[in-house]
């Protein structure tokens, strides 16, 4: 990725509501695990329009577009929800994708955890849709 590409994102970042100290960066990466998720998406979705008109892609690389969407929409992060054992040894890991509130901290918007972030950001997606549609 360019210069160009990285501030192209950062801009786009900021417009939707994003934060100037979100995208503090150490050994390329952004500190920020939202900012970082926004970025590799922003990246996917670049790779993807890249794509010469014709060639197929997968199913997962045409919804790449539609999480970053949804991840932008609203304040939401990534998080790593890891379980451990009553003796304290790591039993289990996965991602859970939760709201943020400048108040409260985050609630999380799925009661699973999913052992990668894009099966999490999927969930996600389905749990607002379904609430968004009894609402």
């Amino acid at each position: 990725m360019t210069l160009n590409e990285r501030e192209a994102f950062e801009e786009a970042y900021l417009s939707v509501g994003g934060k100037q100290r979100e995208l503090e960066l150490e050994d390329g990466e952004y500190t920020n695990s939202k900012s970082q998720l926004g970025w590799e998406l922003w990246q996917i979705k670049a790779n993807t329009q890249a794509v010469p008109e014709g060639v197929l892609v997968t199913e997962d690389q045409a919804k790449d577009t539609a999480r970053l969407d949804f991840m932008l929409q609203e304040p939401r992060l990534v998080t790593t929800d890891v379980n451990y054992d009553e003796n304290y040894d790591k039993t289990g890991e996965g991602f859970c994708v939760n709201d943020v509130y400048w108040i409260s901290g985050w609630e999380r918007l799925t009661e699973t955890v999913h052992q990668t972030k894009r099966e999490a950001i999927d969930k996600a997606m389905i749990v607002e849709s379904e609430s968004g549609a009894e609402g």
